[in-house]
């Protein structure tokens, strides 16, 4: 069973799994409505978390709210059936793959075209021994910018944001429990076997988390939770990096 972590009075995370790739997963009990945070990369995973709230005495959610399209963080949606939130934006990335066909055959199609990245590749197939058990699912209820959804003693604040990871990242914000669930947001982006930060989309990301409180407790999809002002003093000395690599290298960012 996994070992589940509580953050504050009312809200506990499931912590992130490298084998198999399993991000961290959170939960929110309110007054009338609870949440989940991420849907996880299979059924199995979720269910996972369903029991881990059922050892707890924690009821299962309301709702499951998604961070971004990435397989690991939505293909666990065939195993929840509480309504999904996420983007228009994830949820049309959701649509397209739940078109695709998965047999080793075609994900070496999607690999060799650049649709799947070689880190997913991977770790898809070892979380699915057996291809035939993935379904995607699209989200429910969609959004444009910005969603409050209230629980009954406090709010999550669902936004699109810019961010190095992907376009389609949802920042929630839980401003009654200082909390903010990240997903992927802070993340580089997998190129092949390398992770590569954009630095212009970096720094965006750093400007769009200032307008949050320093102290409130980040909630990282493959990391360790820590203060956004721990994140962002790590975030900003990656982007010097790239500064200074780009002026040694006579670039501009």
């Amino acid at each position: 069973m996994g070992h589940f972590k509580q953050l504050t009075k009312g809200v506990w995370y499931l912590p992130n799994s490298t084998e198999t790739d399993r991000p961290a997963l959170a939960y929110v009990r309110g007054k009338h409505k609870n949440i989940m945070l991420d849907a996880g990369n299979s059924a199995a995973h979720a269910a996972l978390f369903l029991a881990v709230l059922a050892e707890n005495g924690l009821p299962a959610p309301d709702f499951v709210l998604l961070s971004h399209s990435h397989w690991d963080h939505t293909y666990g949606l065939a195993g929840l059936s509480c309504p999904a939130i996420t983007s228009f934006a994830a949820n049309e990335k959701l649509r397209r793959m739940a078109q695709w066909h998965w047999t080793k055959e075609a994900m070496e199609q999607r690999l060799a075209a650049g649709e799947e990245e070689l880190f997913c590749h991977i770790h898809i197939q070892k979380e699915y021994p057996d291809l035939s058990q993935i379904q995607v699912r699209q989200a429910d209820i969609l959004f444009q910018t910005k969603m409050q959804l209230h629980l009954g003693d406090a709010v999550c604040i669902l936004s699109e944001i810019p961010s190095p990871h992907d376009t389609d990242c949802v920042l929630m914000y839980l401003p009654q429990h200082g909390v903010l669930f990240l997903g992927d947001s802070y993340c580089s982006k997998p190129v092949g076997e390398d992770w590569v930060y954009d630095p212009t989309l970096l720094k965006q990301y750093c400007d769009t988390l200032r307008a949050y409180p320093k102290e409130c407790i980040c909630i990282r999809g493959h990391h360790a939770p820590v203060t956004l002002a721990e994140l962002l003093e790590e975030l900003e000395q990656e982007w010097t990096r790239l500064y200074v690599d780009a002026e040694r290298n006579g670039t501009n960012l």
